[in-house]
């Protein structure tokens, strides 16, 4: 369940908020959810966390995508800042 929150969460940072900088954070974080899930299964049986390898082979891929969209795009920042107080 922690995976797909993750997931989740990065999906909206990432294609609905536009966040480019935390996209790259978030990206990393769902890349590691992955390998522990797929750790995990692993442990328990070997042909679930087998199947759950190319998921991680595409998440490194997107990563570096992402990475690479962040960087030729301008740097956001990576984490969020809080916007100024109204004056």
């Amino acid at each position: 369940m922690i995976h797909l929150t993750i997931g989740d969460t990065w999906n909206s940072i990432n294609n609905y908020e536009q966040r480019r900088g935390t996209a790259v954070a978030g990206v990393f974080l769902v890349w590691l959810s992955a390998l522990a899930a797929t750790f995990s299964y692993f442990t328990v049986l070997p042909i679930a966390g087998l199947l759950l390898v190319p998921m991680c082979t595409w998440l490194s891929i997107a990563g570096c995508l992402i990475w690479s969209i962040w960087r030729l795009n301008g740097s956001d920042p990576v984490l969020p800042r809080l916007a100024p107080p109204p004056s």
